[in-house]
Order: structure tokens, then sequence, then C-alpha cells
């Protein structure tokens, strides 16, 4: 049996019932697969090997296209959950307009508790809306914490959009390469502001597009589905 964890449970937080399955279905597994570095560090505690294979996505569905006419952040993340850090986004947003006045952000997914001036709300798009809005944007605002990969942040890198992180989770790993984004401090807004100004500087440069893609092209199905190909035949000769 391969088990395959697309979140994030520390050993302390394997408690009750639900820490006794966890645990045991790990003991059982003949391979245990994790989404990033960041989820395997976390987990080592439970004493379990484990390999990381992340969950991929068809980068073909996303392409760079020409960029809004003004500078705009795109945020596609739903703002009631907890992690994405919604608040953190609107309370950097201020400080973001008076370095770049003509800023715009827009907001794609659920409808948010506010809408602060200079965005507006596009409500739910369908997933060719979300790629175009992805394309136009400067910049993909992603201040999550403790992501175990973070398929927002790798469809605007798949666009070719720089994306404005934090120091949390997986994040640092998707914009590891030199020129895909920029990363503040956690649960830090004025941190979180200096990075989405960041941001907005490298979607005006012609060379961020490709950048992005190339750092997005390891995450396609045409790479990680020969690395689940090679663990199932580990698992099925052993």
């Amino acid at each position: 049996m391969i088990l395959k964890l697309t979140g994030v449970v520390p050993p302390t937080g394997a408690a009750g019932l639900d820490g006794r399955l966890l645990r045991s279905a790990l003991h059982h597994a003949a391979e245990v697969w994790v989404n990033s570095a960041y989820v395997l560090e976390a987990m080592a505690g439970f004493g379990i090997p484990m390999r990381v294979v992340p969950a991929g996505l068809q980068t073909s569905r996303f392409s760079p296209g020409p960029r809004a006419e003004r500078p705009t952040v795109l945020w596609a993340s739903s703002p009631a959950e907890r992690h994405k850090r919604f608040e953190d986004l609107l309370a950097a947003w201020p400080s973001v307009r008076r370095a770049v006045p003509d800023a715009e952000l827009l907001l794609a997914g659920g409808r948010p508790p506010t809408v602060p001036h200079g965005a507006r709300w596009l409500g739910v798009l369908d997933d060719e809306a979300l790629a175009g809005q992805y394309a136009r944007a400067w910049a993909v605002a992603m201040p999550s914490v403790h992501e175990a990969l973070g398929l927002v942040t790798l469809e605007a890198l798949s666009s070719g959009t720089p994306v404005a992180g934090v120091r949390s989770g997986a994040t640092p790993e998707l914009l590891a390469a030199e020129g895909t984004g920029a990363l503040g401090a956690p649960l830090d807004p004025g941190s979180f502001a200096e990075a989405l100004t960041s941001a907005l500087a490298l979607g005006a440069d012609p060379a961020t597009a490709g950048r992005c893609r190339s750092a997005a092209s390891r995450y396609d199905w045409s790479v990680i589905v020969p690395e689940v190909l090679a663990g199932y035949r580990r698992v099925t000769a052993s």
C-alpha cells in the first residue's frame, strides 16, 4: 500500500483516535508520499521514511498573456480559509497602494468579508476565466501559512506570473528560483506589503514569465506521473 498525504500533521498534533489511525496507516504503508520537503521535515518525528512525490498539474492549461494595463494583483483563494490569511492581504493593501498608487486588487473566488479601496470582487470564476486572470495579473497574492504545496502558486507560475508569498510552508520551495516571486515574513502585513510591491516590479519585467514557467514545469504531470509509476513498480516488485 502507498499512502499519499496531501496535507501536514506534525507528530504533536496526532492525538486521539485520528492520531492512532494515522500512526497505524503510516506504519503499515509500503511507502509514504508527501507533497513537499516542508511536509517531510514537519512529519519527521513520526520516524517513518517518506518520499516527496508532489501533486501535479497540467501546465498547458495556463499560459502567459499580455499583462493588464495597470499593475494588478490577483487573489485566487478562499477568504474563509483561515490559513490563507486574507486578513493579512487586507492589512497590507494600503501600503501597496501608497507605493504603487495605480495598483488594482482583483478578488476571485468566494465573497470576501470586505472589498477595500482599489479592489474589485470578480466572483467565482470557471477554470478558463481564472486562467485568463492569472495571465493578466502582474502578481498573485499568496500570504498563506503552512501550505503543504500551494496550487494557486503553481497555477500562477504556470501562467508566467510572479507570486508574493511568505516564508512558511512549501511556498519558499516553489519560489526558490530567482525572479519568480518575493517572500515576506508570515503573519506580518507590513512585510507582506513589501513582498507584493517587489512582485509587482517583477511582473513588469518581460523576462519574468519565462522564469515562472520554468519553475512550474517540474510539477507538470509529464514529470510527476513517471515518479508515481516508478513508485508503483517498487511496491509491486517488493
